[in-house]
């Protein structure tokens, strides 16, 4: 996928030593496997991922990387609060990729997952991060929200952002709230492709890669 090969080219241009990364929704792991291989030995990750199968392949990767004192896999869905949430194994590896479920969908296709909060990360690894990313299949908002504190503490961490405006309204939520509590929080700047945009250039796509940092922050 050219697009995401691009999000990933762009996050490594992002990549500093001693980096902390929080990652999101980590699928497989590749942002955090590449934060602990272009930050250094010091770097760190945080890997945040509700399908079970997924965190496994997490598990076994840091295993097979030696990474394993550096990677801390966390099973949950990144949200608001801590608690708990139904959630929708969908794509081609079935339960390898979960997704916020639709109020119409029958509770036997649903699977509870456990939620934590970027500030409560925080709390829990004791570490503040330096780079947020965020893939969360239209549940930005939610995610952003659980980080008030955190992403609100300068030094901004840089927020590698993921926003389905498709998805979002679909589920009936408005992908402006995303980009507003990002101004909220102290972020100014706002690149895809490593160029500024703003305004329906954010909103009008299905997803949009964005990179949001404050004070100037670039490679």
């Amino acid at each position: 996928d050219p697009a995401q090969a691009a999000e990933l080219d762009e996050f490594l241009r992002y990549c500093t030593p001693e980096m902390v990364l929080f990652d999101l929704g980590a699928h497989f792991g590749v942002f955090s496997l590449a934060a602990l291989h272009h930050g250094g030995l010091e770097a760190h990750a945080v890997a945040v991922e509700p399908s079970p199968s997924a965190a496994r392949m997490l598990c076994i990767e840091a295993r097979l990387n030696g990474v394993q004192d550096r990677l801390r896999v966390v099973r949950a869905a990144a949200g608001e609060t801590a608690g708990w949430q139904e959630m929708l194994a969908v794509g081609v590896l079935a339960d390898g990729y979960f997704v916020t479920a639709d109020a119409d969908r029958p509770r036997t296709e649903l699977t509870g997952v456990r939620t934590v909060c970027i500030d409560s990360l925080v709390r829990e690894a004791g570490r503040h991060p330096t780079h947020v990313k965020i893939d969360v299949e239209g549940a930005e908002a939610a995610a952003l929200r659980g980080g008030r504190e955190t992403l609100s503490t300068k030094p901004h961490p840089v927020v590698f952002l993921e926003l389905h405006n498709k998805m979002a309204r679909a589920g009936g939520r408005d992908p402006r709230e995303s980009l507003a509590l990002l101004a909220a929080y102290g972020y100014d700047q706002f690149e895809v492709n490593g160029r500024p945009a703003s305004g329906e250039e954010l909103l009008t796509p299905a997803i949009v890669r964005l990179v949001a940092s404050s004070g100037g922050i670039r490679p």
